[in-house]
């Protein structure tokens, strides 16, 4: 038996669509320390097939590649793609730019300098109002949890955590059998603006294993990087 995740607030898998190698693997970079799964893509006739075909949630394109008349019209006329939440990187503040954007289709409009941390947020906002309300919860083995109520069940049984700790816990939950780093972890519980050594992720995930009792094995530390929650590891040894 497989997990079980049906969650409104589960990060996007996107399509970065940029023609810049040095800003590509930039924001590349700061998406993935976000949480999010990130494929990247220099424009051409295919991008449209590409972000239907990767299962792309969300397409960003740079503006150094973006043509309103042509390359997110292109988007919006396919069947696979037209739905898809679009945000556009501009790299000028022109009011012209922006305007000429969201009238070929943009969603959203973000102007360099920004900062990864507001970049993922809008992400996170597009998602929201473009998808369906689905329920909140994670099923795996001994382990459920609600993350709109805020509950945690170890064989039926509640199990008491912190905010800090249930936070964690949703974390893994929403990335299920993904390795997560130590800085992704600590970005998305703590938040990047907390001032605090890195090695309290150790910490609380040792305090998070021993209230999880049995469903603790399901969490796995995964060496030179961090840990992975395993949906497959739930049967009894």
């Amino acid at each position: 038996m497989a997990c079980t995740l049906l969650i409104e607030c589960a990060l996007p898998d996107i399509l970065l669509v940029d023609d810049d190698d040095g800003s590509r693997a930039l924001v590349r970079a700061g998406l993935e320390d976000c949480g999010h799964r990130v494929e990247v893509l220099a424009w051409s006739a295919e991008a449209a097939k590409s972000a239907a075909r990767l299962g792309s949630q969300i397409v960003i394109l740079a503006a150094a590649c973006f043509d309103p008349t042509m390359k997110l019209c292109e988007l919006r006329r396919s069947p696979a793609t037209r739905s898809l939440p679009v945000l556009v990187i501009a790299r000028s503040a022109d009011e012209r730019a922006r305007i000429q954007a969201f009238e070929a289709g943009a969603d959203d409009v973000v102007v360099q300098p920004f900062s990864m941390r507001e970049l993922c947020l809008r992400i996170r906002v597009l998602v929201k109002w473009r998808s369906p309300r689905r329920p909140a919860v994670f099923e795996c083995g001994l382990l459920r949890v609600d993350l709109d109520a805020r509950r945690a069940f170890v064989a039926l049984r509640e199990v008491e955590l912190t905010r800090r700790e249930f936070s964690l816990l949703a974390k893994f939950c929403t990335d299920c059998d993904r390795a997560l780093s130590r800085d992704t972890l600590f970005n998305g519980v703590w938040g990047t603006d907390v001032d605090m050594d890195g090695r309290i992720v150790d910490v609380y995930v040792g305090r998070l294993k021993l209230k999880l009792g049995p469903a603790a094995r399901y969490i796995r530390s995964i060496r030179g990087v961090g840990y992975r929650l395993d949906s497959y590891r739930h049967t009894p040894k």
